[in-house]
């Protein structure tokens, strides 16, 4: 009984181990593809969100309102992509907190 209960805490650590590692990973993949912060974007929606079945991923006008945002990226995280809109004065820049699930596309400027 006892050697099963160690061959369980085992099995229990190292999967517990994998799943962190597993996880961490995908997050590290995910960062590397996401573009740099201070780089200025434009940020198209999903059309789930807009009530629009089949959208393409273009900015565009969708029943009077635009299916998109342009700023620049002043902060990220797995969660969320912080935009500030454009503005001469750094402080008095407006900042856009986009949910990432939300995002259809992210066009950089060059």
């Amino acid at each position: 009984m006892v050697l099963l209960l160690a061959l369980m805490v085992i099995l229990w650590s190292g999967f517990s181990y994998w799943s962190e590692y597993s996880d961490n990973a995908a997050r590290i993949a995910r960062e590397r593809l996401a573009p740099p912060v201070g780089v200025r974007c434009q940020i198209v929606f999903s059309g789930e969100d807009l009530g629009i079945e089949r959208m393409p991923p273009t900015p565009a006008m969708v029943n009077g309102a635009t299916n998109s945002v342009t700023g620049k990226i002043v902060d990220q995280s797995e969660r969320w992509i912080v935009l500030a809109s454009e503005s001469t004065d750094e402080r008095s820049a407006t900042k856009i907190w986009i949910p990432r699930e939300r995002v259809l596309l992210i066009r950089v400027d060059n």
